[in-house]
């Protein structure tokens, strides 16, 4: 009996994809565990022949300065986070030469992480931020990067660092504008599933390093901001690891909490008032400043 061309078709359809599916599945999911009628005898050389694994590597950048770092933009940088979270995402930039650049394969995050001593001066300059050029210093420095002496106005900046003196000093507003501008802009370039723009900044005190001691009576402040995982639970709290040496040398550490969700408060102790927030308002918090305890 003679087969039609359908059937003929449909059977060499199914022969095909069965054997495409059987290598479609090389791996076992994330998380699996073989059974025992999956091993081959009591004993195995290894327990995690048939376990799955995350099979996925994530690339990006987490230290990258732009413009708006002073060792930077003083000194030729004139591209931005603007320009650097684009550059990542794989589109392309005009470098601060006038060349046309663009990566061969895109980033999967980066971290915009400009110094945050006088974050963002060169910048202003640039702009010729008028209240930067109320200030002495600033009418000084601009002066200078006008002029085209840039590495006069960058030792200018450098000498007042090295001596611990900052010349922006009452000038809090100034920096807080330019954060604001630097944090909208990894929320406009932030892609979730597809690109993260992570936001961070380089300070003195590098991981590990000591904090300078905060004046009698007071306590550290730090600038804190988080983002929920969008495939993780609700954000509750954040936290900060104080790490120390006591009188007789030993190393204490404990963890306070400085943000928590839902309002809560921080108790005497460092810790939420409520262990567990019951619900959570907003996936994106707010950005917060908050004190480390003592």
């Amino acid at each position: 009996m003679k087969m039609s061309l359908f059937f003929k078709t449909m059977l060499m359809l199914v022969i095909i994809l069965i054997p495409l599916k059987a290598l479609a599945e090389t791996h076992a999911p994330y998380g699996y565990e073989p059974t025992e009628g999956e091993h081959l005898g009591e004993k195995e050389y290894s327990p995690y022949l048939d376990m799955g694994y995350p099979q996925r590597v994530f690339w990006g950048d987490t230290h990258l300065h732009t413009a708006v770092s002073t060792d930077a933009g003083m000194v030729g940088c004139r591209l931005g986070p603007d320009e650097a979270y684009r550059f990542a995402r794989g589109e392309m930039v005009v470098s601060s030469t006038g060349v046309r650049t663009r990566l061969q394969r895109p980033l999967d995050f980066l971290v915009v992480a400009d110094h945050a001593e006088n974050l963002g001066l060169a910048t202003m300059i640039a702009e010729k931020n008028p209240d930067l050029l109320k200030t002495d210093f600033g009418r000084e420095i601009s002066g200078l990067v006008y002029a085209g002496k840039f590495g006069d106005a960058y030792a200018l900046w450098g000498d007042g660092m090295a001596k611990r003196k900052d010349p922006l000093a009452g000038n809090d507003a100034l920096t807080r504008s330019m954060w604001e501008r630097m944090t909208a802009s990894a929320e406009k370039f932030n892609e979730p599933g597809k690109f993260t723009a992570l936001i961070g900044y380089e300070r003195g005190v590098p991981m590990g390093g000591d904090l300078k001691k905060a004046p009698k009576g007071k306590s550290p402040v730090f600038m804190i901001r988080a983002l929920r995982d969008v495939d993780g639970a609700n954000l509750d709290r954040m936290q900060i690891v104080k790490g120390w040496l006591d009188g007789k040398g030993t190393m204490q550490e404990r963890v306070y909490d400085v943000v928590c969700s839902d309002d809560r408060t921080i108790t005497d102790k460092g810790q939420c008032s409520k262990p567990w927030a019951i619900r959570w308002t907003s996936r994106r918090p707010p950005i917060r400043t908050a004190s480390a305890m003592p």
